[in-house]
């Protein structure tokens, strides 16, 4: 694969994938910028776009750095200095369709991993500080240049300090092992918990393709919150053990107890399928809710009966002793019927950002496609 150097998917995820950094020159050899310096800019003026200002006021100083969140108005950018400012925006795969198209170099990776595709544009100087992430990167040059460095894994029992006083979370002793300028089409991996610092050489546009997994307490979390949710049993607690005679010693939580507790919370996570149904929804949900399809990416479709998705959906789909089922924007679609055509249709949709005539006449064509197809309309995840 040409992004990976020349290496299949499999032995970048064997070597590098949560293990090892990834340079990659020229790894996008057709790399076109999807957006301008401008057109950035005017992304962060817009109400319902999330969008940040990052300068440094002092580069002599450790906390001389200031954050403010969009929308912003043409003033913040007209009354900004020559040097060292830094906006970014978030989810421009959900706003720009040839920026989406960036995301298919990588579908060697599972969907509902996928968090967003970030646009940043600096300044010379420009940068966001010494940093990690809590999850994977591919960091995609575009026009200009941009310095990185990277530093040494941080320990899982020894964090590093941050610099406090601040809303960046910026490492306060960075000690850079690697160094490169990263040119037009260049690629970066960076696995969870390097530390990294890009300033901008030249003014230039990165993007920045990140992959999470959510962690275990947020995996409890949301499993909880939906327990809560969705719990019809408004009666009193059916999991404490039985007292058939006075206690002695009303201070002790006695080993029964410990064991009925036990046993109901292991309950909660004993059934399999309704784990599995609950995952679907909860990996599939966009995180601030759908927001209305924006015209942009109508425009990239010329026929009228071709469908496309939501760019905002997450689509996942499993498999059960009962045939495919399709998890879309926290949504559970299951067929009327376990074979056939839909079969094919389920994946295709995980699969392709737009679905042509030629390609979806013999779904349509099928009565349980068909119904599919029509109920992921009338949701909004699919439009014309």
């Amino acid at each position: 694969m040409p992004q990976l150097g020349g290496r299949t998917a499999a032995d970048f995820l064997q070597s590098h994938w949560q293990r090892k950094p990834l340079l990659v020159r020229n790894a996008f050899p057709d790399l076109s910028d999807p957006v301008s310096p401008e057109e950035v800019a005017g992304l962060a003026l817009e109400d319902d776009v999330s969008s940040r200002l990052v300068q440094q006021t002092d580069p002599n100083r450790p906390d001389g750095w200031r954050v403010a969140y969009g929308p912003f108005e043409e003033a913040h950018f007209t009354a900004l200095p020559e040097h060292r400012w830094t906006v970014l925006v978030q989810r421009l795969n959900e706003l720009i369709p040839e920026a989406a198209a960036l995301l298919n170099r990588f579908r060697f990776l599972p969907n509902w991993q996928v968090d967003d595709l970030m646009v940043s544009y600096a300044a010379v100087g420009g940068s966001v500080g010494p940093h990690l992430d809590r999850y994977d990167v591919f960091l995609i040059q575009g026009q200009g240049q941009r310095r990185w460095q990277i530093g040494e894994k941080e320990p899982d029992d020894c964090p590093y300090e941050r610099v406090a006083g601040i809303e960046l979370d910026v490492l306060a002793d960075f000690h850079p092992t690697d160094e490169w300028v990263l040119h037009p089409g260049d690629l970066l991996y960076l696995p969870p918990g390097v530390p990294h610092h890009g300033v901008a050489v030249t003014p230039c546009l990165t993007y920045s393709v990140g992959f999470r997994m959510p962690t275990e307490r947020e995996l409890l979390i949301g499993l909880l919150e939906d327990s809560i949710a969705n719990d019809t049993n408004s009666g009193p607690a059916k999991w404490h053990p039985s007292i058939d005679q006075a206690v002695t010693d009303p201070g002790l939580i006695s080993a029964d107890s410990l064991a009925h507790m036990r046993a109901a919370l292991r309950q909660l996570l004993a059934d399999d399928s309704a784990l599995n149904e609950w995952f679907g929804r909860f990996i599939t949900r966009a995180p601030d809710g759908l927001p209305a399809v924006d015209e942009g990416h109508r425009e990239g479709a010329h026929a009228a009966d071709e469908l496309q998705r939501h760019p905002a959906v997450r689509w996942s789909y499993q498999t059960d002793d009962r045939g495919l089922v399709l998890y879309a924007d926290g949504n559970r679609y299951r067929p009327t019927e376990t074979s056939g055509p839909v079969n094919e249709l389920i994946p295709l949709l995980c699969g392709q950002q737009r679905l042509t005539t030629s390609v979806m006449s013999a779904f349509l064509a099928d009565f349980c496609c068909a119904r599919l197809l029509d109920r992921l309309q009338q949701d909004g995840l699919l439009h014309r």
